[in-house]
């Protein structure tokens, strides 16, 4: 009985996610979301061990140049929001993938003797990018499904930016490992050129981004009578 009741519900997931799969607006927007976690969500682990390890910042020096960047995103997502409102969502979705791709890009060249400001304009360049990005991102996937489905793609934006986050970390820290071998927690300059190393392999991914991102326009679907 519990097989069947599960086998039940698996159908009855499939038959609501799968029409939802075929807009493609809303699969593009979801697409750009896994992605742009899958890059940045790293900066979680890597930055405060870089932070402290590799450049000596205390910690309360690290933690002050670390809150700059949900400081980052929590000034541009309001921005983000009004400009998503009176422009074309997508656009301004995309336009905060760059900013992502861009921080990406400059955080995988900090090296060993970086300066501390130059951590810091990484970061909140990184956050305004997300800030950004995630606003006009959600208005694109919200605008794309009829109210009734809003539970379900809120479900679906949680975890599928879980999800990523996760993943992006675990692939961050074997490719730091591939590169620093054994001296990759012992060595700060090893630490950095593997931080190096990692971060340049996502790169390409955010570029993917940036193209799906521009790619996808707002859409309203047309009410079920």
């Amino acid at each position: 009985m519990q097989a069947l009741s599960g086998s039940s519900c698996i159908r009855r997931s499939r038959s609501w996610i799968s029409p939802l799969f075929r807009r493609r607006t809303l699969t593009g927007a979801l697409i750009s979301a896994v992605l742009c976690q899958l890059i940045y969500s790293p900066i979680t682990l890597c930055a405060p061990l870089y932070l402290q390890n590799v450049l000596g910042a205390s910690a309360m020096t690290a933690g002050f140049l670390l809150a700059i960047l949900p400081l980052s995103t929590a000034i541009a997502s309001p921005l983000s929001g009004r400009l998503a409102d009176r422009f074309e969502a997508s656009k301004v979705s995309g336009f905060g993938v760059i900013a992502i791709a861009l921080a990406i890009g400059f955080y995988s060249r900090l090296h060993a003797n970086a300066s501390f400001t130059a951590a810091a304009v990484v970061l909140a360049l990184l956050g305004a990018g997300i800030g950004v990005f995630t606003p006009a991102n959600q208005k694109v996937a919200f605008a794309s499904v009829t109210q009734q489905d809003f539970g379900l793609l809120a479900a679906m934006l949680s975890s599928f930016g879980t999800a990523a986050g996760t993943v992006g970390t675990t692939i961050t820290v074997a490719l730091m490992e591939s590169d620093g071998g054994a001296r990759l927690w012992s060595a700060p300059e090893t630490l950095a050129r593997a931080q190096q190393f990692a971060f340049a392999c996502l790169l390409p991914l955010g570029l993917l981004a940036i193209v799906i991102a521009f790619c996808v326009r707002s859409t309203r679907p047309a009410l079920k009578k």
